[in-house]
């Protein structure tokens, strides 16, 4: 199965305005629990805003090196050295 790449530039834009409204929400949270003065929250919410966003990074990053050859060969399944 092969993951097709978003073309469409409005779809990425939403995708990056709904992951900056979750990271300002985690913020926003996170003061909260500053305020109340319950720390497991705001760990969690620290953890949310921090660890998330950079597992997600990795996680594509090591998608694009273990699948950067993905077009050198048609979808047929056939090399170019086999006939």
């Amino acid at each position: 199965m092969k993951i097709k790449p978003v073309k469409n530039n409005k779809v990425r834009q939403g995708l990056a305005i709904a992951g900056i409204a979750a990271i300002i929400v985690f913020i926003v949270i996170m003061c909260i629990c500053m305020a109340t003065g319950d720390r497991s929250l705001m760990m969690a919410s620290l953890f949310c805003v921090v660890v998330v966003p950079i597992s997600v990074y990795c996680f594509i990053r090591v998608y694009d090196m273990v699948h950067k050859d993905d077009d050198k060969y048609p979808d047929d399944g056939e090399s170019p050295d086999e006939e």
